[in-house]
């Protein structure tokens, strides 16, 4: 195998895609050369920078791209876009990690050329989901079953330093999104609403971007036995060693999931919504549900899983919690490494190439 090559398209805050490359840049550049393509402010040259991490920048532009890209490189994008047409020369191979389902809608045409690109990338091993849920989607809206040997989103997996610590009867709870999107802001509503119900004092700290939303959507339903407190600036070691110093519990969905169950903390899966979450919406352990990172459930009517009161009375259980957290960590470990994440994708031999993304696509021709 060639050079690992990433490519970063889009300059977000903190996410999945952007966890994908941060860790296996460093993990793959224990073997081979890696290059990052990326505008120079973006969050990941930021991080990647600062972590000293070893690799070869490359910026967006196509001969630069003509230059330093080769025949025999992977690609690793997370969905097809138009400045692709900038590696049609070098023509590399690719594979391409879906993450996230789109959300918006697309025209006949549009669906049509994206099935039959999609039945290209299976056959020649280059089109892989994260979870279920991706690939729910892929069956619903082209008929395709995609190979469910998922990928997932690989984590630094550490030491299980979980404690049960129950403090002065009051239970922490943690959770990680960013501030600017309201089906990020959903799921801690609804976690709100149903602890205000029970006789119990909650903590819950918020590890966020910007607050505004989470303000403006929880004053709805602020009570007297819920304090809520904002931290900012956390990645890393820092949000680690945060995290396991307060959690009692970890609450979050896709890879923000996993920054606390990769630590032991008995975490819980946050689903996602753009409305207000329905009143028989139930919650349920990651380790129940391992397959899932979180799923949109609007206009989902009926739940699996547990109470929120469920989910707290076990928390009088020293031994129970303590076993959740055991039995987490060691799943954890066993199935997102970075190492293992290296050699599921090298064991996948990708054959598609860039050409064959490109292929059905006329924006892409000239």
């Amino acid at each position: 195998m060639g050079n690992v090559i990433f490519w970063d398209i889009v300059n977000r805050k903190m996410g999945g895609i952007e966890k994908i490359i941060l860790t296996l840049t460093q993990e793959f550049a224990k073997t081979t050369e890696v290059k990052v393509i990326s505008h120079p402010d973006s969050t990941v040259m930021k991080i990647l920078k600062e972590s000293n991490a070893v690799f070869k920048w490359l910026l967006p532009e196509k001969e630069i791209l003509e230059k330093n890209v080769a025949e025999d490189d992977l690609l690793i994008i997370f969905y097809s876009f138009n400045e692709l047409k900038y590696l049609k020369k070098p023509n590399p191979r690719v594979l391409i990690w879906n993450v996230l389902p789109p959300m918006t809608e697309t025209g006949l045409l549009r669906r049509w050329r994206d099935k039959i690109t999609l039945q290209e990338l299976m056959k020649k091993h280059s089109m892989v989901t994260m979870d279920a849920h991706c690939n729910d989607f892929f069956f619903k809206n082209y008929g395709i079953r995609l190979d469910v040997n998922y990928l997932h989103i690989p984590i630094d997996i550490k030491p299980n330093n979980y404690k049960y610590k129950i403090r002065n009867n009051e239970i922490n709870i943690t959770y990680i999104g960013r501030g600017n999107e309201i089906w990020k802001v959903k799921p801690v509503k609804k976690l709100v609403k149903d602890l205000s119900t029970l006789d119990k004092k909650f903590n819950i700290h918020i590890f966020t971007d910007m607050d505004d939303l989470f303000k403006k959507e929880l004053a709805e339903t602020a009570q007297s036995n819920i304090n809520i407190t904002y931290h900012f600036g956390y990645w890393g070691k820092k949000l680690s060693d945060k995290l396991i110093s307060v959690a009692d519990i970890h609450y979050s969905m896709g890879t923000a999931m996993l920054e606390g169950a990769s630590l032991g903390i008995p975490t819980l899966i946050a689903d996602s919504c753009e409305q207000d979450f329905p009143d028989n919406y139930k919650y349920r352990w990651f380790i129940q549900d391992v397959q899932s990172y979180g799923n949109f459930i609007f206009e989902k009517k009926d739940f699996k899983g547990a109470t929120i009161r469920d989910i707290i009375t076990l928390f009088s259980d020293k031994e129970a919690v303590e076993h959740l957290s055991h039995k987490q960590h060691e799943y954890i470990s066993e199935n997102y490494s970075p190492s293992y994440l290296v050699d599921k994708i090298a064991a996948l031999k990708p054959k598609a190439r860039v050409k064959t993304v490109l292929k059905y696509y006329p924006s892409t021709w000239f």
